[in-house]
């Protein structure tokens, strides 16, 4: 049996038998032991995602690996774990070919050392080769337009994170990365969020069904007005690395953060490190029907996927503040 099918019949096996009742956050089996280091195949325990563990059964502390996000894959080390780990999860299935075929390069790779200081090397070296893989492959840079949008979207996502203790809960109702009609979507609730330039105050709304607020509980409009400023760091990949440190050492959290950002088409995020943006001004609306929109009851049936904008200049327009008032998950 080679390497790649004995890989799939233990990743099956798992999968089958996970029945979530272990308090471990993995389910495994060990392949093989190569220069003291366990290689792991199993799935993990909640989302029953294949992982690849690497364990350090030695005494040695040169277990020092960064955390990385590739195209449908995550790499994140648990140093503090006792033994050290690094995990190497799938968080896309469309992604799981692609993903066998880098782990069957790992093990036989690690097959060929003895010495844990070549072993780790190697591993190490597989790893950059595979992310510069995944980075060329899979990641077109996003417009000018879409950097500031998504900006924008995360800087409302980090709001919500520190009004709600569930970080987990937030991160799921944040649907902007899965191209669904509302960037958060909680129970009956919608959020949608704009960006926008302080001296235009217009917004582009999607289609005739975007502000239709009748079939929900509420719908709000957050309007984040940014502009670029040359001088300064507030860049993407700033904001990202925010949001990471904020959601600390809970990776499954982190994980899910990612997952967002892989469906959007950022893997590395290091990439927009050069547009940095400051926020003027938050403007948050309840959507009403004194609000300026456009609906399908409007339209002949005929005249669909209108795509209209919105000027916000009018006083009439009532603001509200994204305060201690806005609670999205209550």
């Amino acid at each position: 049996m080679n390497v790649m099918t004995k890989l799939e019949a233990i990743w099956d096996r798992i999968e089958t038998q996970n029945t979530n009742k272990t308090e471990s956050l993995f389910q495994t089996q060990l392949y093989a032991i190569f220069g003291g280091y366990a290689c792991e195949i199993g799935s993990t325990v909640n989302t029953n995602s294949r992982v690849f563990i690497l364990k350090n059964t030695l005494e040695s502390e040169g277990f020092k690996f960064t955390e990385k996000r590739l195209n449908g894959v995550s790499i994140i080390p648990l140093e503090d774990n006792s033994p050290q780990m690094l995990v190497i999860s799938l968080n896309e299935k469309d992604s799981m070919d692609i993903y066998t075929i880098f782990i069957e390069d790992l093990i036989v790779s690690l097959s060929k050392f003895k010495e844990p200081d070549l072993l780790l090397e190697c591993f190490k070296q597989r790893l950059e080769y595979w992310g510069k893989f995944f980075s060329k492959v899979y990641q077109k840079k996003l417009s000018r337009e879409e950097e500031q949008g998504l900006y924008s979207e995360i800087y409302i996502l980090r709001r919500l994170l520190e009004k709600e203790t569930d970080h987990c809960k937030v991160l799921k109702s944040w649907r902007g990365p899965l191209g669904e009609l509302h960037d958060f979507k909680y129970k009956d609730r919608r959020i949608e969020v704009k960006s926008s330039k302080l001296n235009e105050k217009v917004i582009t709304i999607s289609n005739e069904d975007q502000l239709d607020y009748t079939k929900f509980e509420y719908l709000k409009l957050c309007v984040v007005y940014v502009h670029e400023n040359s001088e300064g760091d507030n860049t993407l990949s700033r904001a990202i690395e925010e949001i990471d440190k904020f959601l600390g050492a809970n990776w499954e959290t982190k994980d899910l953060f990612y997952q967002k950002l892989n469906e959007i088409g950022v893997f590395d995020a290091s990439i927009y490190d050069t547009k940095s943006f400051e926020v003027d001004k938050l403007q948050v609306y309840t959507i009403n029907n004194k609000f300026p929109r456009i609906t399908r009851e409007m339209l002949n049936p005929l005249v669909k996927g209108v795509k209209y904008k919105v000027s916000l200049v009018s006083e009439d327009l009532h603001c509200e503040d994204f305060g201690v008032d806005f609670n999205f998950y209550m």
